[in-house]
């Protein structure tokens, strides 16, 4: 058993924990046991620490002046590094075997410091580390993306034909109808009336033309025939009176006198007879004139007969095709105007996109490529279809200067809602199994293209030449095999030569 030193005569532990070959003499007495000589071949250059539990003291194998505790904690100083480490409790009752422990613990410690400062030495030499990503094969589509406007194929628009109040309203918006399912109704008391007046003007209008037909009014038609036929009559009997007195006169059995009131008898004879025959040629005139509007009077009091029923069965709003009520504006008691918009119906599992593509993106583009379709009130939801019309002109929209690209897209559940802004993405042109690199491996320099190709740790700048461009990778058409690495720019600039440690993408 170990001598224990007491507290009046412990050594300071500053000296032995800078020179751990130097043994401070803990007493005046310098006398060795063998165990103690054991114990100092054993201990070379560890110096254990006895320390009580409540106050730490030195304790050197070398020097004793009195028993150590029967446990103590052992610290280990590594030579050169300046460190101090508790590797845990010695049992001094055993000296030779425990302190044989003691050494192999506080050597296996100094090790593991020893192999943390070199780890750290060898990190503070290591290559800069850079982001790689494969050349590796893919399907690759360009594409043309841009906003647009949701809008219904073939809609059924319905407008108020006259102005009137809104009775009542049967349908609500979002509603799928059937064609002749009942929307709304109008008042159509004035439709009624308006309807009854035509009706009136049709049938004054097919009088007046029965009565030009015949050539005037048959009253005033056949007192004139009567007339005539008399003044016909009379100009007759008063023309031959005449000539039977001239030739009496011509052998003087007749005066002048009596062949001038004959001759004058005559002439107001055949005046009235013309005037007949004018008032006539002018009843004949004036039936002309009035069957021509007559016939007008029919054609305009026919058309607003028809309008005025297409009025009063419009005063019953019906759908006119099978769909759903996308818009529906009025409630009941409205007033509405002529053409004010009433309701709107359309089939929305087929819509219409018009999408708006700035101008120097219209070039690829053409009828037939596939299109897809998002949304923002429904993210992660996608619809597809084709483009079926490419824009002729160029318009502005705002600061833009925009073609209106037309696209059919299948809208089977009717979530795509008409009036509704989207995004649209229109593919241009799509190749399979291509070899690609992502886009931010690529690197210009004036008309060239160059990528960082990572080989034995080293970087070797590569010229490329490109194909296809999606959002996310470029196509490689020349310069890069399967396989090869190339290096994402990151914080370290990157430069031909340069050494790396390199990181995959994750």
């Amino acid at each position: 058993m170990l001598g224990r030193c007491s507290a009046s005569t412990a050594c300071a532990a500053s000296p032995t924990v800078a020179n751990p070959s130097v043994s401070m003499p803990c007493s005046r007495s310098s006398a060795r046991s063998p165990e103690r000589s054991i114990q100092s071949e054993l201990i070379t250059n560890t110096v254990a620490i006895c320390a009580p539990r409540l106050s730490r003291r030195v304790y050197h194998p070398g020097r004793r002046t009195g028993p150590c505790p029967a446990q103590a904690h052992c610290w280990t100083v590594v030579s050169g590094a300046g460190l101090l480490q508790c590797d845990g409790l010695l049992d001094m009752s055993q000296p030779v075997t425990q302190f044989a422990r003691a050494r192999v613990c506080c050597f296996g410690g100094s090790v593991g410091v020893l192999v943390v400062a070199l780890l750290l030495l060898v990190s503070c030499n290591r290559p800069p580390e850079v982001v790689v990503a494969s050349v590796e094969r893919r399907d690759l589509s360009a594409s043309v993306s841009s906003n647009g406007r949701v809008e219904p194929i073939d809609p059924a628009v319905l407008r108020a034909l006259f102005p009137t109040f809104v009775e009542r309203v049967v349908a609500v918006e979002g509603q799928k109808v059937r064609a002749g399912e009942l929307l709304l109704e109008l008042d159509a008391t004035e439709a009624r009336a308006e309807l009854a007046r035509a009706q009136q003007e049709l049938i004054a209008a097919e009088e007046l033309l029965r009565s030009a037909r015949a050539g005037g009014p048959p009253e005033q038609l056949a007192r004139l025939e009567s007339e005539l036929r008399k003044a016909e009559a009379e100009t007759t009997r008063l023309r031959q009176q005449q000539e039977a007195l001239e030739r009496l006169l011509a052998r003087q059995a007749a005066t002048e006198d009596e062949v001038a009131r004959a001759r004058l008898a005559l002439e107001q004879a055949e005046a009235d007879l013309h005037r007949l025959r004018q008032e006539r040629d002018a009843l004949a005139h004036q039936a002309r004139v009035d069957r021509e509007r007559a016939e007008q009077m029919i054609a305009r009091a026919q058309s607003e007969i028809r309008s005025w029923q297409q009025k009063l069965r419009s005063a019953r709003l019906t759908a006119p095709i099978s769909g759903t009520v996308y818009s529906l504006p009025v409630k009941a008691g409205d007033y509405v105007r002529t053409g004010d918009l009433l309701a709107e119906v359309a089939d929305l599992s087929r819509i219409r996109v018009r999408a708006f593509v700035d101008e120097p993106e219209l070039g690829p583009l053409a009828v037939g490529q596939r299109v897809e379709i998002t949304w923002e009130a429904l993210p992660g939801r996608r619809w597809f279809g084709q483009t079926t019309q490419i824009p002729k002109q160029v318009v502005p929209r705002g600061t833009r200067s925009v073609g209106e690209v037309l696209c059919s897209i299948e809208n089977p559940a009717g979530e795509l809602l008409p009036n509704t802004n989207v995004y649209v993405r229109i593919v241009v042109e799509e190749r399979s199994q291509v070899l690609v690199v992502p886009r931010p491996a690529v690197q210009e320099e004036g008309d060239q293209r160059f990528v960082f190709v990572v080989r034995d740790g080293r970087l070797e700048r590569r010229m490329v030449r490109l194909g296809l461009a999606s959002t996310q990778f470029y196509e490689i058409r020349e310069g890069l095999q399967e396989g090869e690495l190339v290096a994402l720019p990151g914080a370290e600039p990157l430069a031909a030569g340069m050494r790396v440690t390199p990181r995959r993408q994750s």
